[in-house]
């Protein structure tokens, strides 16, 4: 017999609220020392490998995904705080727990329950939200004659930056790189 799951923070607002946050959000710099150092190593990979403007898209996405984690934390009364550098994990560790919940998010058959916050159906409905909105405003800016696999081709690159975003933040937070900030004072 399984043990009951906590029930998860329903949270107060809606997806489309959450949305509109993580993209405010993403106007201002959201990331700690760590996230930081993890996006400009991607985003320097990414420049190396996809000609034009691809790594600006993935910086952004990948951006609005990680603050889409940190409305959620917000939205639920959650605080965290950067683990001083003397306690901080090790960045292999983090980012082999990104990977983890990387994969998992985007696998139909795997149980994410433990790198949520909140519940699943409207984290997704946030994610779904924020990816329509960056394939939307990176459309505005190609040929209007983009064929349908392009077009999926486009989506599919926003949402692993999207996911990947939100899922060093989640790592950052069950590695230890960021902690309640309760446990600070006490």
């Amino acid at each position: 017999m399984t043990e009951p799951r906590e029930a998860k923070p329903a949270g107060l607002l809606e997806a489309d609220q959450m949305a509109f946050r993580s993209r405010a959000l993403a106007q201002s710099e959201v990331f700690t020392s760590l996230a930081r150092s993890m996006v400009n190593d991607e985003m320097a990979a990414e420049r190396e490998a996809q000609p034009g403007n691809f790594a600006i898209w993935a910086n952004a996405a990948f951006t609005k995904g990680y603050c889409v984690r940190n409305v959620e934390e917000d939205d639920v009364g959650l605080a965290f705080v950067t683990t001083p550098p003397e306690e901080m994990p090790d960045r292999a560790e983090v980012e082999a727990m990104t990977k983890k919940i990387f994969v998992a998010l985007r696998s139909d058959d795997a149980d994410i329950d433990p790198y949520l916050i909140s519940q699943e159906d409207r984290l997704f409905d946030v994610l779904d939200q924020i990816i329509g909105s960056e394939v939307r405003n990176r459309l505005d800016n190609v040929d209007s004659n983009m064929s349908s696999r392009a077009r999926q081709e486009l989506e599919d690159y926003i949402t692993f930056w999207v996911v990947r975003g939100y899922a060093v933040r989640a790592a950052e937070q069950l590695t230890g790189a960021i902690r309640p900030a309760a446990s600070v004072d006490g």
